[in-house]
């Protein structure tokens, strides 16, 4: 997943768009896996056992890597379980106890913060500090504060007034500097308390001062677990550039080939800091995030096996030269000249453009906050023309590494075209058609609102035509089905390699591969579904998984069934019979002079 340009140009520059049993089942693995006189199936339903592998314990292994349970339980109940105790109406009953302590501490923070003079904190924060008090325990507690919150800023009541106040991310740092600043020291005190003794209250994520201690009980040792996880993005990052290069030597690729060649080895990996905004969760996260050509791994992930991070890790790579952000080059930023510009003080040249304006926030922002100088932000879209990024070239600040590949002459465009293919998956492409019924329905709404002055066939075609310029980007968080399917195809080729003579016997080692993709299935699936009873239960149902086909990401069992587990590699380290054939890449494909949906003959390759 990826972050929106315009957040990052709008809020200076922004750290983001990925996330995704019970062991003792010996019975169950060999009803699944040992049936006489047949190969064990590779789906997600049956390595699953549909969802219900993630229904309890996490799922541990030998070398003390785990999966994790999608279950929340408080620690009462996981110490009445651990006594051999059953999950009957005590346990629910301590699990009520838990939430209705919960819900006392934040009902104790809202009342504590309220005290605050609106003016110095508005009443959104108020709100939203009560709801999410542990976000509020890490600006505190933080020392190192050089991560990011999602909160509504700017935080005093003149803003909230003027209707200014919107949720952006914020530099930790700068967040606390605020709350000491216009929080009476009393107050600052208290909620510190109340809301640290929220996040130990909470079964959801362990602290972040246990985490960073390695303690037992938990996500890992971090030392050890971040070596794990380099390795294995090491491996990715090289069987990316293996597929990239197809044999061929580097010289006789093209400049937009080298280009992406160059991106992927620029790579680095980061890991957010645990319970960063896209680090919240069960299950967290990880992300590829084009501002700064990172790859992120949220804390949760790094006590997963090497099976796991190889699948993840490789999609989160495949992203940095997927459909969409190959279309956009490769730069390097002027750190230093970035420290000298003024953002709120422009060249008059600049303030006179809102795209150049938008440029120059996001160049600045990320020279001055990015470990790196490197970035793979699309500017492109940010531009009215080529002559705006021509003139920050001039001025020093964005020199080119590489240029962007056309559509039409996207690398992999085998590979995309045999996964929009039925024989390949069938997933969808954003086509012609529905950027029209999108241009149609908006300026339908529009006019009704500007009436007889609005030119609503002009705003049509001008609609079409900004989304004809970059295909398979929908929108700024340059996002689309495609995107996702090909970048799970990358995550099928690393694990693969990962697996090469590899003959995994357990249940638990067959479902490492998919676990955090599955993980994620499941947890989806525990948090959403629900009876359909009255109407309004049936629309709501219908709309959500109308979205879900329709939306950026494909349905998340086929990204399983019908790229991850149709790989040959795949199937033969889990033991299972051939199944359907799975789409290849040819070396040279993207040498042709149309996009992928017009010149690519359907198929799946040989």
């Amino acid at each position: 997943m990826s972050k929106t340009a315009l957040e990052i140009a709008q809020s200076k520059f922004s750290v983001p768009s990925l996330v995704a049993g019970v062991v003792g089942a010996s019975s169950l693995a060999v009803a699944l896996f040992s049936q006489a006189g047949t190969a064990p199936q590779c789906s997600f339903e049956a390595l699953t056992n549909n969802c219900r592998m993630f229904e309890g314990d996490p799922i541990k292994f030998p070398d003390g890597t785990s999966l994790p349970s999608i279950t929340e339980r408080s620690p009462a109940l996981a110490a009445q379980l651990a006594s051999g105790g059953t999950e009957s109406s005590p346990s629910q009953e301590a699990s009520l106890q838990l939430a209705q302590r919960e819900w006392e501490a934040r009902l104790d923070l809202l009342e504590l913060l309220n005290q605050v003079d609106k003016y110095r904190l508005s009443r959104q924060a108020v709100l939203y500090f009560s709801n999410h008090p542990e976000i509020l325990d890490l600006i505190f507690s933080d020392d190192r504060q050089d991560g990011e919150q999602v909160v509504p800023w700017p935080m005093d009541g003149r803003a909230e007034l003027n209707g200014v106040i919107s949720l952006r991310r914020v530099k930790t740092a700068e967040i606390r500097r605020y709350l000491e600043r216009n929080l009476p020291a009393h107050i600052r005190e208290q909620a510190r308390k109340a809301a640290r003794q929220y996040t130990e209250l909470s079964p959801r994520y362990p602290s972040t001062s246990d985490f960073r201690a390695g303690e037992p009980g938990t996500i890992a040792s971090q030392e050890r677990n971040i070596s794990r996880v380099e390795a294995v993005f090491a491996r990715a990052r090289a069987r990316v550039e293996e597929i990239l290069l197809g044999g061929r030597p580097e010289q006789s690729l093209t400049e937009g080939e080298r280009g992406q060649l160059e991106k992927i080895r620029g790579l680095r990996l980061r890991f957010p800091p645990l319970n960063s905004g896209s680090c919240q969760g069960i299950l967290g996260n990880a992300y590829y995030f084009s501002a700064d050509n990172t790859v992120n791994v949220c804390p949760q992930l790094l006590n997963h096996p090497e099976a796991s991070l190889a699948t993840v890790l490789g999609h989160e790579v495949g992203h940095a030269v997927d459909p969409c952000n190959s279309q956009f080059g490769y730069w390097q930023i002027n750190r230093d000249l970035a420290k000298r510009l003024n953002p709120t003080r422009p060249p008059p040249e600049v303030a006179a453009s809102r795209s150049r304006s938008l440029i120059l926030a996001a160049a600045v922002g990320i020279g001055r906050t990015a470990d790196g100088d490197r970035t793979a932000l699309p500017f492109e879209i940010l531009a009215n023309s080529s002559d705006d990024l021509k003139y920050f070239e001039s001025l020093g600040l964005l020199k080119s590494i590489a240029p962007g590949i056309p559509f039409g002459s996207y690398p992999l465009s085998d590979v995309y075209k045999c996964l929009t293919s039925s024989p390949g998956g069938g997933f969808r492409e954003v086509t012609m058609e529905d950027m029209s019924r999108m241009a149609t329905e908006v300026t339908r709404y529009r006019s009704e609102i500007f009436g007889s002055d609005y030119d609503l066939a002009n705003d049509h075609q001008r609609i079409i035509e900004t989304f004809s310029r970059y295909p398979q980007c929908t929108g700024s968080a340059k996002a689309s089905q495609m995107g996702e399917a090909i970048s799970d195809w990358f995550g099928a080729e690393v694990l693969a390699d990962f697996l090469q003579s590899k003959s995994l016997t357990s249940q638990n080692d067959k479902i490492a591969g998919i676990g955090f993709f599955a993980a994620q299935v499941c947890l989806d699936r525990k948090q959403q579904t629900v009876p359909v009873g009255p109407d309004i239960e049936v629309m709501n149902a219908a709309l959500r998984d109308w979205r879900a086909y329709k939306g950026e990401h494909p349905p998340s069992v086929r990204r399983i069934n019908e790229v991850i587990l149709r790989h040959p590699a795949i199937r033969q380290a889990l033991g299972c019979k051939p199944g359907d054939p799975n789409c290849k890449h040819h070396s040279g494909a993207g040498k042709g002079t149309n996009a992928p949906t017009e010149a690519i003959t359907p198929g799946v390759g040989n």
